[in-house]
């Protein structure tokens, strides 16, 4: 994967400084998440809806 993203990039030294460890990658998905639901309920209050 390294040899593809200096592929892409030109320079993986930025890529290698990314900090990948499980704590850190499930912690962005939970923000990420976290983040798409309020925009949901943001755009759900914001329009009529009928059920």
């Amino acid at each position: 994967m390294s040899a593809f993203l200096k592929m892409v990039l030109e320079d993986d030294k930025g890529v290698k400084a990314v900090p990948l460890n499980k704590n850190t990658v499930s912690r962005r998905i939970d923000e990420m998440s976290e983040d798409i639901q309020i925009q949901l309920v943001d755009k759900f209050k914001t329009r009529k809806v009928s059920v």
